[in-house]
């Protein structure tokens, strides 16, 4: 935690650096969306430009005390606990709730989801579908064996075609994403006939 509570500290006196007398005039920023990482991400992706950060497990205490820092500074604050792959926790619903009660205003939760969530949780495609999401992204590189080495997980690209049933069982559609790369283009075509 003392690494999470230093960084946070950081952040503050940067954002109290960045116009020192705008704070002292007692104007504030439009807006400040902060993400914190707070569960990690199942994924060591190849082509993530964010990395592996080593925030395994922070408490919710975490994000109010960020909202409590970072809320003078603001008229509009928006707090998200993950900046990779959201919902990476057994309470993601509780945690959204809190993010929503931190916030200024409602949270986008975009189109994306928790591939690793969708395929081990019953309950979890329902909830997205009670959000309101009609598209959800999905990122493939080609067929099992080129999709697990680009997520850097065996079992990947299995999880990843189970996500897009349940996500259809639950009117949602998966919308495909794929980076391509000279080891990968001759995958495309596993790709599109799997579309087909």
């Amino acid at each position: 935690m003392k690494t999470n509570s230093l960084y946070m500290d950081k952040l503050l006196f940067e954002l109290t650096q960045l116009d020192s007398n705008a704070i002292k005039d007692n104007k504030k920023f439009k807006e400040i969306t902060i993400c914190l990482d707070m569960h990690g991400c199942p994924n060591r992706c190849r082509h993530c430009w964010l990395g592996a950060t080593p925030n395994g497990n922070m408490p919710f205490s975490e994000l109010e005390s960020t909202a409590e820092q970072f809320g003078p500074f603001t008229d509009c604050l928006q707090i998200y606990d993950w900046y990779r792959e959201p919902d990476f926790t057994e309470k993601y619903r509780e945690q959204f709730e809190l993010c929503n009660r931190l916030s200024d205003r409602p949270l986008d939760h975009f189109e994306v989801a928790s591939f690793w969530r969708l395929a081990r949780d019953g309950g979890y495609g329902k909830w997205l579908a009670s959000l309101g999401l009609k598209k959800i992204q999905l990122t493939l590189f080609g067929d099992a064996r080129t999709t697990d080495f680009y997520i850097g997980r065996k079992g990947a690209y299995r999880e990843l075609l189970k996500a897009m049933d349940i996500l259809m069982e639950n009117k949602i559609s998966p919308r495909i994403q794929v980076f391509v790369s000279r080891n990968n283009i001759d995958q495309l075509g596993h790709i599109e006939n799997l579309i087909k």
